[in-house]
């Protein structure tokens, strides 16, 4: 298997790096990481997940809009849909998030002792 690294800056000045196996999206691998990306159609259909390809190369895992993705600025690609063939770096002009994965119960036993 020949993962491929993701380095993902966000306007905030926010950085993340992670895997991204042959044929995963870059949306589904942060999924899959713990962050959670701004994402609607995840089809290539509304650009919501738009970001900037900085380095590297991608292909896409299915159609995208070319009418929305030739609206966007130059090195612009759609997260949704985006697969690495190589190692990539993106700059996301928005914020994202770090999912919280532990369990509901223990988050709330948490806040009941604070």
């Amino acid at each position: 298997m020949n993962t491929r690294r993701i380095d993902l800056r966000g306007a905030d000045g926010a950085q993340a790096s992670f895997g991204c196996a042959p044929g995963e999206t870059v949306l589904a691998a942060a999924r899959r990481a713990g962050l959670r990306l701004r994402s609607a159609c995840k089809g290539g259909g509304c650009a919501i997940c738009a970001a900037r390809l900085e380095q590297g190369a991608v292909g896409y895992a299915g159609p995208v809009s070319q009418a929305r993705l030739a609206a966007c600025p130059p090195g612009t690609v759609f997260l949704c849909q985006a697969t690495p063939t190589e190692d990539c770096c993106f700059e996301a002009p928005w914020q994202w998030s770090v999912i919280d994965s532990t369990p509901l119960s223990r988050r709330i036993q948490a806040n009941m002792e604070e």
